[in-house]
């Protein structure tokens, strides 16, 4: 994966659609499950590479009347839809679609087809989608590179409302790779994604710590506690877990921060207030917390600023620490300190990037697990 938090925000591998392959950058996602480049006739998709089905022999676009367009479950029911009945894009015969991303800060519309679709070496037949409006304009596109998205979450989100097959759950089904893949990530050299496995020389054969997934959606994992340095922010575990009106705590690749409720981010402002307000940035109208940024030369020692320590529920019967230390959530935009922690309502915790960054990732979902060791070595192919 090319890219970084510190350069474009976000990491992207390359793929190919079609026959002859078109070739795409796709933000690697594990907050969302589908896999969604821009269409030729899209018109407020900013100036990205779109995908141009008159060229591909494969191509084939999903009809509405088809059975597949009607399959409105995980489970490929067509009944008692999770998010409504299927549908026709305006003015098409063919299955739509409207995907939104960031709690509906962003959407895409379009309609669904089938074409081969390339990973590395791994190629297959899957659906993906063909994006003919962004809200607003251009909301996916910039100067980074990026055309499209390749979301690796659950089947369960890749129903909107027709539930599609994810791309990895076509490569697991094709017999092409176990169902588990290993990720981690640079400040600003890019990362790497193995597919079917995991790397243990990227941890420095450390031992995984494993935790259970709470829900099969994103890939939550079960928040006990969160310690600025060694002193709990107060919190009962329910304020992380997912609830009907909060997606819990969970991993995201296509998120650069990380990101909290807002009752979870004021308990965090008010321990580093409480214990740490000789610090610059910490106390103040003008602080960290308000979305001010700092000079290196404010900021002299960024190992006097506390780690920031999530606690999370083990397979095992003890639970384990995750420490993001002060240099990633603090982290230089630019030539200035800014603060990577950000209030957002509609999730416990988004562990982000600046997380991310830390530590060997293993999404094992077949044992609806998430295993974590500190990364050692990271960079991709070629750097």
């Amino acid at each position: 994966m090319k890219g970084g938090v510190l350069t474009i925000g976000t990491y992207y591998a390359e793929a190919t659609v079609g026959t002859p392959p078109q070739t795409f950058n796709f933000l690697i996602d594990t907050g969302s499950s589908n896999i969604v480049v821009p269409a030729r006739t899209c018109t407020t998709c900013g100036n990205r590479t779109s995908f141009d089905p008159r060229t591909s022999v494969t191509y084939k676009p999903l009809p509405c009347t088809s059975h597949e367009c009607h399959v409105c479950t995980p489970d490929g029911r067509t009944e008692n839809c999770v998010f409504g009945p299927s549908y026709c894009l305006a003015g098409t015969s063919n299955c739509a679609f409207g995907i939104s991303y960031g709690g509906g800060s962003s959407l895409l519309e379009g309609f669904w087809a089938h074409d081969e679709v390339c990973l590395g070496r791994m190629c297959v037949n899957a659906t993906f989608g063909m994006a003919t409006a962004e809200y607003p304009a251009a909301s996916f596109a910039g100067d980074d590179g990026i055309d499209g998205i390749l979301g690796l979450a659950s089947p369960f989100n890749a129903c909107n409302p027709t539930c599609v097959t994810t791309l990895f759950d076509d490569y697991v089904n094709a017999r092409m790779t176990p169902n588990i893949f290993g990720i981690c990530v640079t400040p600003d050299k890019g990362g790497l994604m193995d597919i079917g496995t995991y790397v243990p020389s990227r941890f420095n054969n450390a031992t995984l710590q494993w935790a259970p997934q709470e829900v099969d959606r994103w890939y939550n994992i079960i928040l006990l506690d969160i310690l600025v340095g060694k002193t709990s922010i107060g919190l009962p575990a329910f304020a992380y877990a997912t609830t009907n009106d909060v997606i819990g705590a969970f991993v995201d690749s296509g998120t650069s921060l990380l990101l909290f409720s807002p009752l979870i981010f004021q308990q965090i402002q008010a321990v580093f207030q409480q214990n740490w307000c000789n610090l610059p940035g910490i106390c103040g109208n003008e602080s960290f917390f308000t979305g001010a940024c700092y000079d290196p030369s404010v900021i002299k020692n960024i190992d006097l600023y506390p780690p920031l320590v999530f606690v999370v529920k083990s397979q095992l019967s003890t639970p384990f620490h995750l420490s993001v230390p002060a240099a990633s959530y603090l982290f230089l935009a630019g030539n200035q300190y800014c603060s990577g922690l950000q209030p957002v309502s509609g999730v416990g915790v988004i562990l982000g990037d600046l997380f991310m960054e830390n530590y060997y990732i293993v999404f094992d979902r077949s044992a609806s697990r998430l295993g974590f060791a500190p990364i050692t070595k990271c960079s991709y192919l070629g750097e």
